[in-house]
């Protein structure tokens, strides 16, 4: 009985809830629930719902708000790609989107890049989207997250980011 106790204690899990990004003329992707068990060793690869989902998916959303991941390592996963956060040692914050079908990756896609309410990158490119944000734009205690929107050429569809909040380590 103790040892589930300690279980119990050591594992809190973290719940939010976020508004999507809008496609111009589409419908928003909706809010999607991101949960993310923060008992896991550091190192270990936090994976959380997000990502890029089709837009106009319906989900369920999630209770109140109760504390946002680390940006440490963690992989927010959607219905049809994710997005990939990574702090390194020095600080630097690497990114990348991907859908997980490759052939959906081709395509406009236009991406901004925020810490806090600052836009420290923007991406508008034809291909998967990936990029790095330095030490000096990373403030340690920061928000990052990101808003993206997609257009496949290979089947057409429209994609956006749902939420994707992360404190900088």
């Amino acid at each position: 009985m103790r040892a589930l106790r300690d279980v119990r204690a050591r594992s809190i899990i973290i719940a939010f809830t976020a508004a999507a990004a809008f496609l111009p003329g589409v419908l928003p992707a909706a809010a999607q629930t991101l949960t993310v068990a923060a008992s896991a060793p550091r190192g270990t690869l936090a994976e959380a719902y997000g990502g890029m989902s089709a837009a106009g998916t319906k989900v369920a959303p999630s209770p109140a708000a109760a504390k946002v991941p680390s940006c440490h390592a963690i992989t927010y996963k959607g219905n049809a790609g994710a997005i990939h956060v990574q702090t390194s040692k020095n600080g630097t914050v690497a990114w990348g989107i991907y859908m997980y079908n490759p052939k959906l990756d081709a395509g406009p896609w236009n991406v901004n890049v925020y810490v806090g309410s600052r836009r420290v990158d923007h991406k508008s490119q034809n291909y998967a989207p990936h990029g790095s944000v330095s030490p000096k734009d990373a403030k340690k205690g920061k928000i990052f997250h990101i808003t993206a929107t997609h257009h496949a050429t290979a089947n057409g569809k429209n994609y956006a980011n749902v939420p994707n909040e992360c404190v900088i380590p």
